[in-house]
C-alpha cells in the first residue's frame, strides 16, 4: 500500500506540500481507485458466468462510494477479485500471484486462502490449495522481502503498531469501551482486546468449518469467504469504514440478493455518517446538536455490526439449505470454484445421518436417496438430489439405463437407431430441462416438420412447425384450425407456465390460463371436432392428444394434446442428435459428476434391499421394478 502511495505521489509535479499538489493528489488517487472499482466491476461480472447482472451491486454500491476514498483498500479489493477470477478459470499460478499482491496490500485478502483450504479437503484436490497458497505466499515475499531487508524497522512497525495500538471507531470492542467508561465498568487494554479478539475469531473459524464439511451439499468458494472475511471484520479490533469495501464484491457473490444488499448499504450508510458526526464532536468538543453524542454512535455501530452478522447467517442458511441460494437456484454448482467446481466429495463428516458418521471417497454406503429405475423421470429426479448435496444411487435393472430413452445399433454397425422415444417435444420447453442447459450439453435438431397422421388414400394430415404453412394444408379446415392453436401460439410461455406448474395458483398469464381452459374443455367434450367439417385437422389433433395415453375425448387427452400441438408450432419439436440416448448420458454425466452412483443389472425386487436409505424413490406400478 506504501507503494501505491509513493508512487501516486510521485507523478504529482511540483515539489514540497501546497494546496495545489494536496488536491492534485487527492484527485489522482481519486481517478484511480475509480479505475480499480471498474476492474472489481468487471471481474466480478466475469466470475458470476450465467448472472453477470450480480456485478451491478458492485458498480452501485454507496458504501464504495462513501468510502472508497478514505484508503487504499479498493486496489486490494480489486486484485483479490482478479485473483478470485483466475481461480474460477483454474489459472491457479496467476491466482495465487494476485491474491499474494493484494494480501501485500492488505492483509484481509489472505483469509480467501482459508475457503480454498476448506473446499480442498471437502473434494480431496489437495494440490489445488497447495499450488494456490505456494503462488501467493510467493508474491508476497517479493514484495515485502526487499522492503524488510532496506528498511527493517520501518517495515516491523506494521506489526508493532497492530500490536500494541488502541480499538478504532466502528470496532465492537471500541464501542465497548466507551460504554464502560460511562458506566464505570473494566475498560479492556490493548492485550486483552488482541486475546479475546484472536480467541472469539478462531472461534468463529471453526464453526465455518464445521458448516463446511458437514453440509449436506459442498458451499461456494465465495460462500465461505464471506464468512471468514465476516467474522474478521466483525471480530478484529479495528472496523474502519472503508472495510465495507472488502465485503461488498464478496457478497455479490455468496449471496445477490438487492433487498439484503440495500437494506445492509443504507445501515453502512448510517454507520459512515455516524462516525463522522462523532468524530466532530470529539475532536472539536462542540455541542451535540450539531454532531452527535456517544450513545448514538454505539447504536449505530451495533446497527451496522448486526447487519453484518445477519448477512453471515443467510448465507450459512443457504448453505444448509441450497434452494435458498439465488446462484444454485439455477443448477449451478461453484462458478467460482475452480478446480472444485462440479466434483464430488471426497471427505464429508454427516453428525445428522445415524449409522453413517463420515463418508470418503465419493459415496457413502448408506445413501440419502435410493432411485429405483433409471428412466428419464428417475435420472432426472437422482440429479435434483444430487445436485442438492445428498448422496445418490438409482438402480437400473437392465444392462444400459435411459429407459424409453435408449438407442442401440439395431441393424447395421454404425446406424442407431431409437428403441422407443425419438423425438422430445419438452427438451427445450420443460423447467427442469432449461435449467439442466439439456440445449448445452446435446445437440437438439428442430425439424420444420413436427409430426403428422396418416389417413387411408394415402393421404396424410402434417404438422409443420410454421402455424401458418399447417394450416395452408387443412384445407377448408384451416381457418379454424388457425382460431383454435393460434391463441396458445401466441402465448406460449403462459400456457406452459400453466403446464408445467402445480394448477392450484394463480397463473402468471391469466389470459393465456383463460384461452387454454375453455379450449380444453371443448376438445376434452363431445364438442372436440364439432368446429372441423373434413378429416384432417380431427386426425392431426387426435394423433397428438393420443399421447396422454388416455380415453379419447377427455380433459387430459385434451390437455396434453393442445399443449404438445401449441408447443410443435411455437417452438418445434426437437430431436437428440445421436438418438435420445444422449439425453440419458447427460444425465447421467451430471449426477456422477455431483457423486451420485447408477447400477446396471440391479433389480429391486423389495423395498428391504433398500434398508437404510433415508428416501426411495420409485414407481410402483405393476412390472416398473
Amino acid at each position: 500500500m506504501g507503494l501505491i502511495a509513493g508512487v501516486t505521489a510521485w507523478i504529482i509535479p511540483g515539489q514540497g506540500i501546497s494546496d495545489e499538489r494536496i488536491l492534485g493528489y487527492f484527485d489522482v488517487n481519486a481517478t484511480l481507485v475509480a479505475a480499480v472499482w471498474i476492474v472489481t466491476v468487471l471481474a466480478t461480472a466475469r466470475m458470476s458466468q450465467r448472472r453477470p447482472w450480480d456485478a451491478a451491486m458492485v458498480a452501485l454500491a454507496p458504501g464504495i462510494v462513501l468510502a472508497g476514498t478514505i484508503n487504499w483498500d479498493m486496489w486490494a479489493v480489486a486484485l483479490l477479485a482478479l485473483g478470485m477470477l483466475c481461480f474460477s478459470r483454474e489459472r491457479l499460478v496467476l491466482a495465487g500471484t494476485l491474491i499474494g499482491l493484494a494480501t501485500a496490500t492488505k492483509p484481509y485478502a489472505a483469509l480467501v486462502l482459508g475457503a480454498v483450504l476448506l473446499l480442498a479437503l471437502r473434494t480431496g484436490r489437495i494440490r489445488a490449495f497447495m499450488v494456490t497458497a505456494g503462488a501467493s505466499a510467493a508474491a508476497w515475499l517479493v514484495i515485502n522481502v526487499p522492503v524488510a531487508v532496506a528498511n527493517p524497522s520501518g517495515w516491523a512497525y506494521f506489526f508493532r503498531f497492530t500490536e500494541t495500538r488502541e480499538t478504532s471507531y466502528g470496532s465492537l470492542w471500541f464501542a465497548y469501551n466507551l460504554v464502560a467508561r460511562r458506566l464505570r465498568w473494566p475498560v479492556l487494554d490493548p492485550a486483552t482486546i488482541n486475546w479475546l479478539a484472536l480467541s472469539v475469531f478462531l472461534l468463529a473459524c471453526t464453526m465455518i468449518a464445521a458448516v463446511a464439511l458437514t453440509a449436506a451439499r459442498r458451499p461456494r468458494l465465495a460462500q465461505l469467504a464471506f464468512l471468514i472475511v465476516g467474522a474478521f471484520v466483525l471480530t478484529s479490533k479495528v472496523y474502519s469504514p472503508q472495510h465495507v469495501l472488502w465485503l461488498i464484491p464478496l457478497l455479490a457473490l455468496a449471496r445477490p440478493r438487492w433487498r439484503d444488499f440495500l437494506i445492509w448499504q443504507g445501515v453502512e450508510g448510517l454507520h459512515w455518517a455516524a462516525v463522522w458526526m462523532y468524530l466532530g464532536q470529539v475532536s472539536s468538543q462542540g455541542p451535540t446538536q450539531h454532531n452527535i453524542d456517544m450513545p448514538y454512535y454505539v447504536l449505530a455501530v451495533a446497527a451496522h455490526m448486526l447487519a453484518t452478522a445477519y448477512l453471515m447467517f443467510r448465507v450459512v442458511w443457504d448453505i444448509h439449505d441450497p434452494d435458498y441460494d439465488p446462484v444454485r437456484r439455477h443448477h449451478l454448482d461453484d462458478p467460482q470454484g475452480g478446480p472444485f467446481d462440479g466434483l464430488p466429495d471426497w471427505v464429508r463428516f454427516s453428525p445428522a445421518i445415524p449409522r453413517m458418521r463420515c463418508s470418503l471417497g465419493g459415496r457413502n454406503t448408506m445413501p440419502d436417496v435410493a432411485v429405483v429405475g433409471s428412466g428419464p423421470n428417475g435420472l432426472a429426479a437422482a440429479a435434483v438430489m444430487a445436485r442438492a448435496g445428498l448422496s445418490v444411487e438409482v438402480h437400473e435393472a437392465a444392462d444400459t439405463i435411459g429407459g424409453g430413452t435408449r438407442t442401440a445399433e439395431l441393424m447395421q454397425p454404425g446406424h442407431v437407431h431409437d428403441i422407443c422415444s425419438a423425438v422430445h417435444p419438452m427438451a427445450l420447453a420443460s423447467p427442469f430441462f432449461r435449467d439442466f442447459e439439456l440445449a448445452r450439453r446435446i445437440e437438439l435438431v428442430v425439424p420444420e416438420l413436427s409430426f403428422g397422421s396418416p389417413l387411408d388414400g394415402g393421404r396424410a394430415a402434417l404438422g409443420y412447425r410454421s402455424l401458418e404453412r399447417t394450416v395452408q394444408g387443412l384445407g377448408q379446415d384451416g381457418d379454424a384450425y388457425r382460431r383454435l392453436l393460434g391463441p396458445l401460439v401466441d402465448r406460449i410461455d403462459g400456457v406452459m407456465d400453466l403446464t408445467q406448474h402445480q394448477l392450484l395458483r394463480i397463473p402468471r398469464d391469466p389470459l393465456a390460463a383463460a384461452l387454454f381452459g375453455l379450449r380444453t374443455l371443448e376438445q376434452g367434450s363431445r364438442l372436440w371436432n364439432a368446429r372441423f367439417h373434413g378429416d384432417l385437422a380431427p386426425a392431426l389433433l387426435s394423433g397428438v392428444a393420443a399421447h396422454a395415453v388416455s380415453q379419447l375425448p377427455s380433459l387430459a387427452s385434451a390437455g396434453a394434446g393442445l399443449m404438445l400441438t401449441a408447443l410443435a408450432h411455437a417452438q418445434g419439436w426437437p430431436i437428440p442428435l445421436g438418438g435420445s440416448a444422449s439425453i440419458a448420458a447427460a444425465l447421467e454425466a451430471d449426477i456422477r459428476a455431483h457423486g451420485g452412483v447408477i447400477r446396471t443389472g440391479a433389480s429391486i425386487e423389495s423395498l428391504q434391499q433398500l434398508r437404510g436409505a433415508r428416501a426411495t424413490l420409485l414407481d410402483v406400478a405393476h412390472g416398473a421394478c
